[in-house]
């Protein structure tokens, strides 16, 4: 309940569909009402200020989605909802792929162009197939063992959310790393962290 605040102004929590989302999850430990679990995480506080600029109007239901086994059926279970309560919504799920190089402790591949290679064309690549295929119940399994998605729990549900909607494919809009955009509008070409940035939608 109440609203987020950015420098745009505030946007409202839809306090009645988040009501029935927690009434309807609390009975098998989906969803509880939890403020401080926002505290430490900011990738709702970065899709905020896109969606006041696109949809001046709109309300919001924010919900950290942890990367267990509760995220596919958390997903099920707000995709009934919007579905139960025709209500017009849209999902959205938030994460970064791959973080790589030295300052995130992970290098398996060692250093330079072919390991930056490794991380586009091999680690985030799985993730981005199991994201068009929809597959929710591999997405949370596939970034355990491999490393490549920092919020599988919210990719999860939001590809388990669709499907329930009426979703049947993913379509990968645009995939880059920061260490690609660094090169081409900064020009460095010494960087040696590199982290994945997907754009999809279903």
């Amino acid at each position: 309940e109440g609203a987020w605040r950015t420098p745009l102004g505030d946007v409202r929590v839809d306090d009645r569909l988040a009501g029935e989302i927690l009434s309807r999850g609390a009975a098998d430990n989906l969803v509880q009402a939890n403020v401080a679990a926002h505290e430490s995480e900011h990738s709702i506080e970065v899709q905020l200020p896109l969606i006041q600029h696109l949809f001046p109007e709109a309300r919001i239901v924010p919900i950290l989605v942890p990367g267990d086994g509760r995220a596919v059926a958390l997903g099920r279970l707000v995709g009934e909802v919007i579905r139960d309560r025709r209500a017009d919504a849209v999902c959205l799920g938030s994460s970064d792929l791959t973080h790589y190089g030295p300052m995130y402790g992970f290098t398996p591949k060692g250093m330079g162009e072919a390991a930056l290679r490794w991380v586009r064309d091999e680690n985030d690549r799985r993730m981005l197939d199991l994201i068009a295929g929809l597959k929710a119940e591999e997405v949370v399994p596939e970034a355990k063992d491999h490393l490549n998605a920092c919020g599988s729990g919210a990719i999860a549900a939001a590809l388990a959310a669709g499907r329930v909607l009426g979703a049947t494919k993913g379509v990968i809009v645009r995939y880059t790393t920061s260490f690609d955009v660094m090169q081409e509008r900064m020009g460095r070409a010494d960087y040696d962290a590199a982290v994945g940035y997907p754009g999809a939608v279903f």
